[in-house]
């Protein structure tokens, strides 16, 4: 090889020993920003897990006042529940009230008979899907008697 090398021109291995020491550099380099990644990889991972964790127990609190705020809503349901019917009743007795033309403390006459009564109370009735209005009067000798709206005038 020694022959080999005396022949070859010196510009050649001046070349190949360059491109050799840019070559190992290049690598020296390449090795030292992976072993610097990897080395910071574990701090990296780190922070992210740490911000994960931080999220999940912001997540976490938000959830509990959710579930809190869901607890004490439901308790003043349930109380409120038992009242539910006679809200209903209620609605129900206001809505018919707006479509007769009497109010209680209205005298009015029977179409039976023509005599002068003052409605004492207004009375609805029924079920889910139907009702009845009955007016309660009283005549002129303090006798309370129920009738259908269409009996007075």
């Amino acid at each position: 090889m020694d022959a080999f090398d005396s022949n070859m021109p010196q510009e050649v291995k001046r070349g190949s020993k360059t491109w050799l020491i840019i070559l190992v550099v290049l690598l020296l380099g390449i090795t030292s920003f992976l072993v610097y990644l990897n080395l910071t990889a574990n701090k990296r991972h780190t922070e992210a897990m740490n911000e994960l964790q931080l999220k999940h127990q912001q997540e976490m609190a938000r959830l509990m006042m959710a579930n809190k705020t869901i607890d004490s809503l439901f308790k003043v349901v349930n109380h409120l529940e038992k009242y539910r019917g006679l809200v209903e009743a209620g609605y129900t007795r206001d809505s018919s009230r707006i479509v007769i033309p009497h109010k209680i403390g209205d005298v009015v006459k029977l179409k039976f008979d023509s005599s002068n009564v003052v409605i004492t109370d207004i009375i609805v009735g029924g079920g889910m899907f139907e009702y009845y209005v009955r007016y309660r009067i009283m005549h002129s000798d303090r006798k309370v008697e129920e009738v259908a709206p269409e009996m007075v005038y």
